[in-house]
């Protein structure tokens, strides 16, 4: 048998992690291929673990400490799952953690923190057609696990503007679109801090059609904007960019219908799919 690939645990989070996990699998006496057995992963999924090579899941995080009889995994995943996002979308999770007021404007698809995980999936599954199975997975429990900040003591208020094309558009077949459409009205509907405004489709050429936006508000802060295109996401901090999108938000906003009126046309759109 070879040698065990040498870590240095202080190298980074991920491989004090690594680190970890081997310990606790070498004190139970288990093999990779053992606990990839007791846990529901392959044997190079644990060997590309210990090493720092793939960041863990969650569910395996989970899976690990109750074949240990430990939380250690699960508690220290908290603090590796935010390296696991790409470089560019790093600094707009604390911008979101941090925020007390999310101003979220999306023309095309369900704003990422109401996305149900099959939702989820049909969209990170057609813009990256060469991930397999496990990342796509790990993907989509990060973007769920994204939207415990609605759920915790003090969450922020989530202000969503969406096009109302959106609650037609067929992303993961008929039965994901049923189940999205009710994750957003009972959002809507029973959630104190989230509300959910849609831009008619009849509206026609408006200020939004260019791509989503993303304003966050602090106390006593500055607003933040956040903006994503196909290759990557932008944080936009400066005072004339910061104007000049919140006046676009607020064009956009002005277009939108209540709350009451919006709840209404997506009752409406859920029949489609029923």
């Amino acid at each position: 048998m070879p040698a065990p690939i040498s870590l240095d645990p202080t190298g980074s989070i991920l491989a004090y992690w690594g680190s970890e996990l081997r310990r606790l699998r070498m004190e139970a006496g288990l093999t990779q291929r053992e606990l990839g057995e007791r846990t529901c992963y392959s044997t190079s999924y644990v060997g590309h673990v210990e090493t720092a090579k793939r960041h863990p899941s969650r569910d395996f995080a989970q899976k690990s400490d109750k074949v240990f009889n430990t939380d250690t995994l699960t508690r220290l995943w908290g603090l590796i799952s935010k390296d696991a996002y790409p470089s560019w979308f790093r600094p707009y999770l604390e911008i979101e953690r941090e925020a007390r007021t999310i101003k979220n404007w999306e023309p095309v698809l369900v704003p990422g923190l109401l996305q149900i995980p099959d939702y989820a999936r049909a969209v990170l599954r057609s813009t990256n057609p060469r991930w397999d199975a496990q990342r796509l997975e790990e993907a989509v429990e990060r973007r769920i696990t994204r939207q415990e900040l609605l759920s915790r003591q003090d969450p922020p208020t989530l202000l969503a503007f969406i096009d109302e094309g959106v609650l037609y558009r067929p992303i993961g077949g008929r039965a994901v679109m049923r189940a999205q459409l009710t994750h957003l009205i009972e959002s809507a509907e029973g959630r104190d801090r989230v509300s959910i405004q849609l831009v008619p489709i009849d509206i026609g050429a408006h200020a939004g059609l260019t791509g989503s936006i993303i304003v966050a508000s602090f106390r006593g802060q500055p607003d933040v904007v956040y903006l994503e295109s196909l290759w990557r996401g932008e944080v936009v901090t400066e005072a004339d960019g910061v104007e000049t999108l919140i006046g676009q938000m607020d064009a956009i906003r002005v277009l939108a219908l209540s709350q009451a009126a919006s709840l209404s046309m997506m009752r409406k759109a859920l029949e489609q799919w029923t």
